[in-house]
C-alpha cells in the first residue's frame, strides 16, 4: 500500500478537517483536526525513536534506517537534532 492510499484511508476514518464556516460543522471538524494532529505526533515520535535508538548501530540496515529517519526529521520536518 502506498503513502497516498494510507493517507486517504486515514482521512476517511477521521473525517474532514478543513473549516467550513459554520459552528455546528466546525465543532466536529476541530475534533477531527485534533485527532489528525495526535496521529501525526505519534508517527513523528516513532520515526524519531528509530533515528535515536539506531544512530550508532553498526549493522548496515539499522544504520541506514536511522540515517533515513534522521534526515526526514531534519530536512523534511525541520526538527533540529
Amino acid at each position: 500500500m502506498n503513502s497516498e492510499t494510507i493517507t486517504e484511508v486515514v482521512k476517511k476514518l477521521v473525517g474532514e478537517i478543513q473549516p467550513y464556516g459554520a459552528s455546528h460543522v466546525d465543532d466536529k471538524r476541530f475534533e477531527n483536526l485534533k485527532t489528525i494532529c495526535e496521529v501525526v505526533d505519534n508517527l513523528v515520535s516513532e520515526i524519531d525513536r528509530v533515528a535515536y535508538e539506531n544512530k550508532d548501530r553498526q549493522e548496515f540496515s539499522m544504520k541506514q534506517m536511522a540515517d533515513y529517519a534522521s534526515n526526514f526529521m531534519t530536512n523534511t520536518l525541520g526538527v533540529a537534532e
